[in-house]
């Protein structure tokens, strides 16, 4: 088994030895690294800037009156949930400063989605299966599913009553060093890495992308 100070020692004969061949490997590199670091002539979207700059772009954008509706009703039916879609809703409505409707007791259907009463009429926000157990017509939303599930998004309905409010796209986020520790295994010499999921084909494969 050789150890770092088995190495050390070999480095340090290799020195005394091959002085020669050191200084020429020494001067071959600095040769070869000296000047301006070449710049990557990488394809990209947009064209690289006469001057490096950090300066960022703001987009405003306002959200319409049904699609802000849509967002209340499904923040009071997510209200005391900790699911991580629900989490998503509740950020968003904070980060926006608006209330919360009033509403009552909020009913958890495990596998399908929660439901509550806002204004006497009944909210429902959860899957495709819940929507319909219910009665609630989804063709006219199609065009808008298929988009979200392209970008890889999962999908949230939102009824109100017996008609669809709306739908919701919310991406999921890699864990903080995910990459890192599949990278770590890889080393290991662990190649044969399987993601398991809940959600749909299409889904799985974006994310798998992702890492």
């Amino acid at each position: 088994r050789i150890q770092y100070k088995d190495f050390a020692r070999w480095q340090i004969g290799m020195q005394n030895q091959e002085a020669g061949a050191i200084k020429k490997q020494e001067k071959y590199w600095l040769s070869h690294l000296s000047g301006e670091i070449p710049i990557l002539k990488l394809p990209n979207d947009y064209r690289r800037p006469e001057m490096q700059s950090f300066e960022g772009s703001v987009v405003n954008f306002a959200l319409g009156k049904q699609e802000t509706q849509q967002l209340k009703k499904a923040a009071a039916a997510e209200e005391t949930s900790t699911h991580p879609m629900a989490v998503a809703i509740l950020h968003e409505m904070i980060s926006r400063g608006w209330k919360i409707p009033n509403h009552s007791k909020v009913d958890i259907i495990v596998g399908k989605g929660v439901k509550t009463t806002v204004a006497r009429k009944t909210v429902r926000v959860g899957n495709r299966r819940f929507m319909e157990e219910n009665n609630i017509d989804l063709s006219a939303i199609q065009p808008e599913v298929s988009k979200i599930v392209k970008k890889g998004e999962n999908l949230i309905y939102v009824g109100l009553g017996r008609k669809l409010l709306g739908v919701l796209g919310i991406k999921d986020t890699l864990r903080e060093n995910m990459k890192k520790g599949l990278n770590r295994l890889r080393m290991q010499g662990i190649d044969d890495i399987i993601l398991l999921t809940g959600d749909v084909e299409q889904q799985a494969e974006i994310i798998a992308h992702r890492m």
